[in-house]
């Protein structure tokens, strides 16, 4: 395996996994929203979880308007291009940046 093609793969892999993740902080904080709202109780065993997710969902936020303001400063559609970087993460910033050496 060259090393583009290795690259590629290594990207598409991040791509992937981090729509899970960030898929699966979305629906951490739904259900808590849900516990909240109904008096429940989470085990003290699950709020490690939301120490880490937080911060991944913040920082993926900031990720998405950095993308998104990037874009406009391309003369592209700063929306679309900045729900992509929230889900995708850093790749789609380095895709918009570099797009040559990320492609």
């Amino acid at each position: 395996m060259n090393t583009s093609k290795s690259l590629q793969w290594g990207l598409t892999s991040i791509k992937v996994i981090s729509i899970i993740f960030i898929s699966s902080a979305l629906a951490w904080e739904l259900a808590n929203l849900n516990v909240y709202l109904t008096d429940w109780q989470i085990s003290p065993h699950f709020k490690w979880i939301f120490w880490v997710e937080r911060p991944a969902l913040l920082i993926h936020g900031i990720e998405a308007i950095i993308g998104g303001y990037y874009a406009s400063v391309q003369g592209k559609q700063a929306f679309p291009y900045g729900v992509y970087t929230f889900w995708v993460g850093f790749v789609g910033l380095l895709e918009l940046i570099n797009p040559e050496k990320v492609s």
